[in-house]
């Protein structure tokens, strides 16, 4: 049963963080839902913890960090709701909660103490010395886009405007162009009012694109660009976009600390059964510190 308990808590590793604690940043507030605040800490903790794939997927897909507020907004409605209707409070839910809690506190744990006996940071260090091409990073361009779609479809935009014909389209992103002709326009308001897709809530940012991971004809325009320059009418299969720099980073290596979680997964799974051993050893010294008494009569 102990081995099993730690076998699962390592099955967990890739949805925890083991990172090193850092100072909490400024109690800045990025949403208020019905009165309640959502802090700019506990809002980074929650997207720095996604899977990696996630989060790249909201930055090259999903409209970002806003894209993922929304979502997260959407949840926290639903909590709010159960709590109003006190379905918090039944003991069958409490029940569940406090196993989740258990949980989660075991997984992290087993993570951040148990696994630190293991292996120190000066081996994560070394690892990532000793590995440097597992984390060679290409050429990669900070971008944003406006896409202009010639088909009927849900907007993100603020003006819910929708171009739903290639006539329609071709005037609108003419119209743009136009718009951001003058030094004067913001880029991401432009973005943000008359994009088609879900970047639109974040003022059109792709986030760091690496080649070939957008069309082709867009790709080729957004590592044409410098910083701060604005590429022509691009077409692809989605429709009519205009691209633009916001900064471009040659290619290198991963800093250690953008590294370190991945070097701590592969080690876990390294040296699961190390973890593993640990934890069993945990476990039999707190039994024989602790007092146990078991009801078998009444099981």
């Amino acid at each position: 049963m102990k081995r099993m308990l730690f076998t699962l808590a390592l099955a967990m590793t890739a949805a925890g963080a083991l990172a090193q604690g850092a100072e909490p940043a400024e109690d800045k507030i990025v949403a208020r839902v019905n009165g309640e605040a959502i802090t700019a800490d506990k809002f980074d903790h929650l997207w720095n913890a996604l899977p990696p794939e996630t989060r790249k997927n909201y930055e090259l897909n999903g409209g970002g960090k806003i894209g993922f507020l929304d979502n997260y907004i959407d949840r926290w409605l639903i909590v709010q709701q159960a709590k109003k209707e006190k379905f918090d409070q039944r003991q069958d839910v409490q029940y569940e909660l406090e196993r989740e809690r258990e949980r989660t506190l075991i997984n992290l744990y087993v993570q951040k103490v148990v696994a630190a006996d293991v292996f120190s940071e000066a081996e994560l260090r070394q690892y990532y010395q000793d590995n440097r091409r597992e984390f060679a990073r290409p050429e990669r361009v900070k971008a944003r886009h406006i896409v202009v779609t010639p088909l009927s479809m849900p907007v993100y935009n603020s003006a819910n405007d929708d171009a739903a014909t290639e006539e329609a389209a071709v005037q609108k992103i003419e119209m743009l162009k136009k718009l951001l002709a003058d030094p004067k326009a913001s880029f991401s308001d432009l973005a943000s009012t008359y994009s088609e897709d879900l970047s639109a809530k974040s003022g059109g940012d792709l986030g760091w694109v690496q080649k070939g991971r957008v069309s082709p004809a867009l790709d080729q325009a957004i590592f044409a660009l410098q910083p701060g320059e604005t590429s022509d009418v691009v077409k692809t299969e989605f429709g009519y976009h205009i691209a633009r720099c916001d900064a471009r980073e040659p290619a290198g290596f991963t800093p250690f600390e953008e590294a370190r979680q991945q070097i701590v997964d592969k080690m876990l799974k390294d040296r699961q059964a190390d973890v593993i051993a640990a934890g069993t050893a945990l476990t039999k010294d707190l039994r024989r510190a602790s007092a146990i008494t078991v009801y078998r009569e009444n099981l």
